[in-house]
């Protein structure tokens, strides 16, 4: 696209750097993001060992309101790419969470075999009233069955159920 003369906006950035983590090719993600730096002069650094509040603080100082969908791009581009420590960083410095936040790590987490992690997880978004879907309640009861948890599977299960029946 570069080659062809299209000049990239902040978004078209965003849109390549998402689709290169997604995809796990964190290296051309790492060099169109210090393209976009170096157009627009910002001092972004998404690297893991960077200064991932800092990026946040100027996301919020250039007028993005509310960067939750890019924060949430962020932990599952990181998710997917094996760094679930990136992702856990990222996801414990926002200040907003919903509930795509919460599945996407929830997910990821019973994926890389931490198993109590997302359980933990799981119960705490249940408790704080947090509308979590189906499929990743039973994400973590599988992986804690499969793992030889049955007992703390069936206790999380029933600690949901006593959660959910206290908002109704």
């Amino acid at each position: 696209m570069i080659d062809k003369g299209y000049t990239f906006d902040g978004f078209a950035y965003c849109t390549v750097v998402s689709a290169l983590v997604k995809t796990c090719r964190i290296e051309e993600a790492s060099h169109y993001m210090e393209g976009m730096v170096t157009s627009y002069n910002a001092p972004i650094n998404l690297n893991c060992k960077g200064d991932v509040y800092g990026a946040m603080e100027y996301m919020n100082v250039v007028g993005f309101n509310s960067n939750l969908v890019a924060l949430n791009t962020m932990v599952d581009g990181w998710c997917k790419a094996d760094w679930i420590d990136c992702a856990l960083k990222i996801f414990d410095s926002m200040d907003t969470r919903d509930s795509f936040s919460h599945s996407s790590l929830i997910h990821n987490l019973c994926k890389d075999g931490r198993f109590r992690c997302a359980s933990k997880l799981l119960l705490s978004c249940v408790r704080s009233g947090m509308s979590i879907l189906p499929s990743t309640k039973h994400a973590v009861f599988d992986s804690l069955s499969r793992s030889g948890c049955q007992r703390e599977a069936k206790r999380l299960k029933s600690e949901i159920k006593l959660a959910l029946s206290a908002f109704v």
